[in-house]
């Protein structure tokens, strides 16, 4: 895969640009970046999975739904959150996220993600979330990730789903984890 095709939303586009970038990439349009965001277990991935037949069949576009994730069964230095590793796992997590943000193979017309990297952010925020294994100097470094492609999730379409049983099965299970 060229890394310049697929990191098209990067480029600062101007109206001057934006025709000279599509006739060099051959494209029609840009890439344009859906994020459908909420908590856990609220149905984004059903969602994107409608999104994404839909579009194909009602537009003939080629649409990507971009799955990466880091898991804690993927290395062994996170099997246990410990504070030494806690802040690298939460990390690379969002570098997951972020990668499915510029990362697609040379033909996608539409870039969907089930999730977005300022997610992580609000994780952080939530008092039951830290239990005290993450650092000041882990949360900055995590949050320098989070907002990495802060001018592309700018530009995205950013669909938040919610409903009261998905924030009342989100509390009780991070409550949980706090103990």
């Amino acid at each position: 895969m060229n890394q310049d095709k697929n990191e098209l939303m990067l480029r600062e586009v101007t109206k001057n640009t934006h025709q000279e970038i599509l006739q060099k990439e051959r494209r029609r349009q840009l890439p344009i970046l859906i994020v459908i965001d909420g908590v856990d277990g609220v149905g984004k991935t059903s969602i994107v999975k409608n999104i994404t037949q839909q579009i194909e069949n009602d537009y003939q576009e080629k649409c990507i739904f971009n799955t990466f994730k880091r898991r804690r069964e993927d290395k062994e230095m996170f099997k246990e959150a410990k504070i030494e590793t806690e802040y690298m796992f939460r990390k690379e997590v969002v570098e997951q996220i972020n990668r499915r943000i510029v990362e697609y193979p040379e033909n996608a017309n539409y870039v969907i993600i089930d999730k977005s990297p300022y997610s992580e952010y609000y994780y952080q925020r939530t008092p039951s979330f830290d239990r005290n294994i993450v650092s000041p100097y882990g949360n900055y470094k995590i949050e320098e990730e989070v907002f990495k492609y802060k001018e592309i999730l700018d530009n995205a379409i950013v669909i938040f789903l919610e409903n009261d049983k998905c924030w009342e099965n989100y509390i009780g299970r991070e409550n949980n984890k706090s103990g």
